[in-house]
């Protein structure tokens, strides 16, 4: 495959961010009447925090919904001046799938979108049409250029260093109810071109309760260039310790060059009956600080503790996401960084 980005690439997402673009909350099929109310309000807190951070563009379904946003803000401290609401429908809130990869030439001080398929991860969760004109609306605000890709793919699947490599599962990119027609040599070549990455690191997915069929944003994340905080689980009878000790164990015999920091599980968790994939690995940087989904369980402190010595120009905060894990998804799965150039 010819690389027509020679020069572009995709930055971590330390780097300093022009903004933070989300999808607001709505799907009840997602979130139904039980907990709808709490996740809000607890997505809410989230805006707030970034807010004093850098601008929030938020994608709405209506003029109501702006409203109902407000009203939640007017409880909370934050910078209204930096929240931006676009009259932008979803299906459903995860941004982090759905919305643009931006990539970036610091040579020509350039920023382009790149517009992935988007399938609900394999057609799990019709109907997905208006989720998959985000980048293109995104890309349009922006007065950015839009490649439209064939190939299926969601943000949350992929992590970088901004160095040239990228954590990805075997799970999630090779399942055929992505891209049934395309090996691992072929969606290897996609990467590359399209992210500006040389080495792809295959990792494996198979949390309990995760629905995406294994995003790596649930299970290891760079944390630097040469660092990976990997997501792991101390009881060997949890069903999520076979694949993270193989995660854990695979880089360290492979790939040397990286430090691994192991980063504790929550527990088991479960809300109302339905077992959700807690993890603290969904965390979000913003430009000054990095936001820790918690769960109100043993391990929230030590991990936010964990978390914090990696980011000491940071201030790593813990925010309740027990309400919101309901929908599969953290904060990290319901945002999407932009890259200031």
């Amino acid at each position: 495959m010819t690389n027509l980005l020679e020069g572009f690439y995709h930055p971590a997402e330390w780097r300093k961010h022009e903004s933070t673009w989300l999808s607001w909350p709505h799907n009840t099929d997602t979130w139904p009447s039980e907990v709808i109310v709490p996740a809000q309000k607890e997505y809410s807190a989230f805006i707030a925090l970034l807010s004093f951070d850098e601008k929030v563009n938020i994608n709405v379904c209506d003029e109501a919904t702006i409203e109902l946003i407000q009203g939640y803000l007017a409880e909370i401290e934050h910078n209204a001046t930096n929240v931006i609401y676009h009259l932008h429908p979803t299906n459903d809130s995860w941004i982090r799938d759905h919305g643009p990869d931006f990539i970036v030439n610091d040579t020509l001080g350039a920023k382009f979108v790149l517009d992935w398929q988007y399938n609900a991860w394999g057609d799990k969760y019709p109907p997905y049409d208006l989720d998959n004109e985000i980048p293109g609306k995104v890309a349009e605000v922006l007065d950015l250029s839009d490649f439209a890709i064939e190939m299926v793919l969601e943000g949350g699947s992929v992590d970088f260093n901004g160095e040239g490599v990228v954590l990805t599962t075997e799970e999630c990119l090779l399942n055929p109810n992505r891209n049934p027609n395309y090996d691992k040599p072929l969606i290897e070549d996609y990467l590359k071109t399209y992210f500006g990455v040389n080495t792809v690191v295959w990792l494996k997915g198979e949390l309990t309760g995760d629905d995406t069929d294994g995003h790596i944003d649930n299970v290891a994340r760079f944390v630097n260039e040469n660092t990976i905080l990997c997501a792991w689980e101390e009881d060997a009878s949890n069903p999520n310790a076979k694949c993270l000790t193989w995660n854990y164990n695979f880089l360290k015999e492979n790939y040397p060059q990286f430090n691994l920091i192991k980063l504790p599980m929550p527990q088991l968790y479960v809300l109302n009956g339905l077992n959700c994939p807690a993890s603290y690995a969904n965390f979000y940087i913003a430009n000054n600080k990095v936001i820790v989904p918690t769960y109100g369980v043993a391990n929230d402190e030590r991990a936010i503790e964990i978390i914090s010595a990696c980011f000491p120009n940071h201030k790593t905060i813990g925010l309740s996401a027990k309400y919101l894990i309901w929908g599969q998804g953290s904060f990290h799965c319901l945002s999407k960084q932009e890259p200031a150039i």
